[in-house]
């Protein structure tokens, strides 16, 4: 199945990248990071504008370095292999928190997402992080709420929000502005399914379905 293939090859290349990114850039900064704190030490007391300018870099550093954990977070989920799809939901709920001031809940109550097949917990996540991303930009929520749950032949991840909510008649045509076709691909290529429900005022409620099988084999298309 060609899209399965697409959604494995980015996986790849995702991991490729955090490695990428956390052997070469983030190792690199933190060296700069103690040499700068070393030359700090160094420095007379009464030297105030470079060791102001030292302490800024440190922090400019420090921030750098914060921001690349974010990225590599975002591109190779962490908790997933080992702990599960519930306990890499509430990494992303913790984050998406704190970065964007929107409370968002995790409920995993019969953790389900402990034992699922890592293609099945790989597109849940995904298509979540997706559908958070749209709450940020597009929702002017307060509140959104991830449940996981089982569901009749597979697994059901809801991301709900208490946003502005959309017409989904008026939106049908700007599916891409709002993420549907990635959460579509990712629910596909594991022989998945998204739904929508929204209104104006009203909120948002992605509703995605994968089976715990997994897609049919057979055709490249």
């Amino acid at each position: 199945m060609l899209a399965r293939r697409l959604v494995e090859a980015e996986e790849l290349e995702r991991h490729r990248i955090a490695g990428e990114l956390h052997d070469r850039v983030g190792q690199t900064l933190s060296a700069i990071n103690i040499n700068l704190d070393i030359a700090l030490g160094l420095l007379p007391p009464d030297n105030v504008e470079v060791r102001m300018r030292i302490a800024d870099s440190l922090a400019l550093v420090e921030g750098t370095l914060q921001a690349i954990e974010h990225l590599m977070a975002e591109l190779r989920p962490p908790l997933l292999d080992e702990y599960g799809l519930g306990a890499a939901l509430g990494f992303l709920a913790k984050g998406f928190s704190a970065r964007t001031g929107v409370a968002c809940a995790v409920e995993d109550p019969h953790e389900v997402g402990r034992s699922l097949p890592r293609d099945a917990a790989v597109a849940l996540f995904r298509i979540a992080q997706e559908a958070l991303a749209n709450v940020f930009k597009h929702a002017a929520a307060r509140h959104a709420r991830i449940r996981l749950e089982a569901a009749p032949g597979g697994v059901r991840v809801e991301i709900a929000d208490d946003g502005s909510g959309f017409d989904r008649r008026e939106r049908l045509a700007q599916h891409h502005r709002w993420g549907m076709t990635t959460m579509q691909e990712r629910a596909a290529a594991v022989g998945g399914r998204i739904e929508v429900e929204s209104a104006p005022g009203a909120g948002t409620l992605v509703r995605a379905w994968v089976p715990l099988a997994g897609p049919a084999q057979g055709g490249s298309a």
